[in-house]
Order: structure tokens, then sequence, then C-alpha cells
């Protein structure tokens, strides 16, 4: 069901992106991500990957990404974008060492994505939950994490028909939540990897 609504989704942007300016934008900026992999991945580097839907999700992971630097200059930097708002503003990036979007989360995409990035580590930001993407990264024993999270009762994954899309909490290597709440409901759900660190 996930995997058809992705494709569905894809198709869509893709109909209407002749004529709206974002959609356009997002979708040919897809089209560039491999592209931009292949020139700009240095294959003998080790990298961490940041995945953030806009601009406020990059401020989140700003910190983080700082500090990387800084500290781990044996690391580089990927950070994606699902935003054309956030991409267009800092695809010119000099913090980074790769700036570009991320991929609609399809199979085929993941795996293509995943072979040429060959991230080490990779931290997603708030809200971004891509099943297939997440599942890889477990598959081929990549840490993920997701930082600055929030969690609700009301969200899908604690729906009775939620369960296929829960599974995908128990892939990440830790759930660093923005607050107690957010804490205390994984924990009644049997999530075990979880720490509050705020926002």
């Amino acid at each position: 069901m996930y995997n058809i609504a992705i494709s569905i989704y894809s198709f869509f942007l893709h109909l209407i992106s002749p004529f709206h300016k974002k959609v356009k934008l997002m979708v040919e900026g897809h089209t560039n991500t491999y592209k931009i992999l292949e020139s700009e991945i240095d294959t003998t580097s080790k990298y961490v990957w940041f995945h953030v839907a806009s601009l406020g999700e990059y401020e989140q992971a700003l910190p983080m990404i700082e500090i990387i630097k800084k500290e781990k200059p044996n690391y580089k930097v990927l950070l994606t974008f699902f935003s054309p708002s956030g991409y267009e503003v800092q695809k010119d990036n000099n913090l980074v060492d790769v700036v570009c979007y991320l991929p609609f989360d399809r199979k085929k995409n993941v795996k293509r994505f995943l072979d040429l990035a060959q991230p080490d580590i990779a931290i997603f930001v708030k809200y971004e939950f891509w099943y297939n993407f997440i599942h890889e990264l477990y598959m081929r024993e990549i840490p993920v994490y997701l930082i600055s999270a929030v969690f609700r009762p009301n969200q899908l994954f604690f729906k009775p028909w939620g369960n296929v899309f829960k599974k995908i909490l128990h892939y990440y290597t830790q759930l660093f939540v923005q607050d107690n709440k957010s804490e205390q409901l994984l924990k009644e759900q049997g999530f075990t990897n979880v720490i509050v660190m705020g926002d």
C-alpha cells in the first residue's frame, strides 16, 4: 500500500510539474540527484548524511552539522532536502560537502541513492519517516537516527491499523525526542531506543 501511494504521488507531481513552479523545481532536482552524487561523492571518505524536509528542519540540524565539521574533520557531510524551498536556498551551502534532493521513496531509487552516497551514518530530522530508505539503511547495517522528533497519540503509528508504519520506528538505531510525552508514548508501545534530548 505504501509503495503504491508513493508511486501515485510521484506520478501526480510529474503530471502537474509543467504548471507549478515549485513542483517543477523538485522534479528537475530529483533528475539531477544521481548526477550530483556521481560527481561529488568522494568514495574514499566517510559521510554523515543529514536529511531534512525544508529550512526549518535544516536549522534544527545545523548545530550538529557544525559540531561534526569542527570536531570530526575525517567525516564529510551529505545534506538532502525534500522541499524546493529548502534546497533552492541551501544548494550552494559551503558548510556541507554535498547537497541534493532526496529522490522519491521508491525501492529502486533508494538502492541507487545509497549505492552512490554510501553513508556511514544517517540522521533524519523531526517528521521524516521514509519507510524504504529507513528499512534499507537498517538492512545495510548503517546506523540511522531520528532527531528533534515529536510523537503524539493521533499519529498513524499508534492507530489500530498503523502497525505496518509503526514497524519503521524499530529500524532507527536511536530516536531522540523533544519531550517527555513523546518518550512516554513510545515506551508504552514497547520502544526502548528513545532518549529525550529537547529541540
